[in-house]
């Protein structure tokens, strides 16, 4: 009932203002459009006004009379802060330098670079600038060798030679290690799990689990072994497990048997062990053993 009358009321001043001031068809839609603006205006968050915005504004600002600036988005001072801000980018544009030294390498014809010097180790810094030149890379030697240097690539004479992680690396393939897990089944049992892991992939090779374990029991899984690592292809060298009773003799001499030399770890290391093996295998233990 209320916004009947309130609308009433807002219709007959809208007459008598059409009679009073003989407001035409363009003057109404002017109305009508800037209270749109102002519902929008309520809503929405204040936009973000780009070049072309402030420009067009900026220009016909001069087209408005000042009493009309009072319901724009736009006031006169904020075209004199436009006026402003540009005034300070002509003069810092000015002042804009490049920072001193030369300018850093292109990461593309950084992974150029550090792909030449690995797959030729015998290429010096002299020579990857020369075959940077034929692809149309300026580039000198100076700046190859910081990148090698902060890459921690050796010069050419040395790169060629075997290096420690590669030594480590063809070491690790021929390294067998092994080792025992306890798992806690559902009914309270403890089962007892020994595992035989490659140390350069980390892949397990061969397990077994039981209640009991004894020093026949891991001899007999060391032959398993043995077996599994003939079908397998892979040429053990050498054998690392701990000091535990369980292994005793038995399972030794099958190795050595086998022309698999056994590595006993250090004594007081408490993690000689690779790291990962628990966290790969008991997962995998635990649901096998249904715990």
């Amino acid at each position: 009932m209320l916004f009947a009358f309130v609308y009433s009321l807002l219709h007959l001043l809208l007459d008598v203002a059409d009679v009073r001031l003989r407001l035409r068809d363009p003057e109404a839609e002017l109305l009508l459009l800037r209270h749109q603006l102002r519902v929008v205006c309520r809503q929405v968050k204040r936009p973000r006004l780009d070049m072309a915005d402030r420009t067009i504004m900026a220009a016909l600002s001069h087209r408005v009379s000042r009493a009309a600036w009072v319901g724009m988005l736009v006031q006169p001072e904020t075209v004199l802060g436009w006026h402003r801000h540009l005034v300070r980018r002509k003069w810092t544009a000015f002042g804009r330098r490049r920072g001193p030294g030369r300018p850093r390498l292109d990461p593309e014809l950084q992974s150029l670079i550090l792909e030449m010097a690995k797959d030729n180790p015998n290429w010096g810094c002299v020579r990857i600038r020369g075959e940077l030149l034929k692809l149309g890379h300026v580039v000198s030697a100076t700046a190859i060798r910081k990148l090698l240097r902060r890459n921690r690539i050796g010069p050419a004479p040395l790169r060629s030679r075997l290096s420690w992680k590669t030594f480590l690396r063809a070491q690790a393939s021929a390294i067998v290690v092994t080792d025992f897990l306890s798992v806690d089944t559902v009914f309270l049992k403890r089962l007892y799990v020994i595992l035989y892991m490659e140390l350069a992939t980390r892949r397990v090779i061969w397990f077994a689990v039981t209640d009991r374990p004894d020093a026949f029991w891991v001899s007999q899984q060391a032959r398993n072994l043995c077996w599994e690592l003939s079908e397998v292809g892979v040429d053990a060298r050498f054998l690392v497990h701990d000091h535990d009773a369980k292994y005793g003799g038995g399972s030794d001499l099958v190795f050595r048997a086998e022309g698999i030399e056994v590595i006993g770890t250090p004594i007081a290391a408490p993690r000689p062990m690779p790291t990962s093996s628990g966290r790969l295998v008991r997962p995998g233990a635990s649901a096998w053993t249904g715990s």
